[in-house]
């Protein structure tokens, strides 16, 4: 038979191990929302310059003039937030991996 000291020890394991297990998914959660917002703010300038383009190149705002200069500036106002984000997003899976592997 165990003593009290052992059944004390096993049930602080236990707690400590239920307390990761919760902090980890808490993490995952925020993880997956910190990657559903980088794909928001991916699809909301994409909208954007799109609808700036829309408008027959008229340009209504300094944000609009500096899209419209150049046929190719609203490629690249997009092309580089979405590799940024994308990286950020391969990072944040990693972490992920890691944090189930654990």
């Amino acid at each position: 038979m165990r003593d009290i000291e052992d059944q004390l020890r096993d049930v602080r394991d236990r707690s400590k191990k239920l307390m990761l297990r919760r902090k980890r998914r808490r993490a995952a959660a925020a993880y997956a929302v910190s990657a559903c917002a980088c794909v928001v703010i991916l699809a909301a300038l994409s909208l954007s310059v799109s609808a700036v383009s829309a408008r027959g190149g008229a340009a209504t705002s300094v944000y609009g003039s500096l899209v419209l200069s150049a046929p190719y500036l609203g490629y690249a106002v997009v092309g580089t937030p979405a590799f940024i984000l994308g990286v950020c997003f391969a990072f944040l899976c990693a972490r992920i991996r890691d944090g189930a592997n654990r």
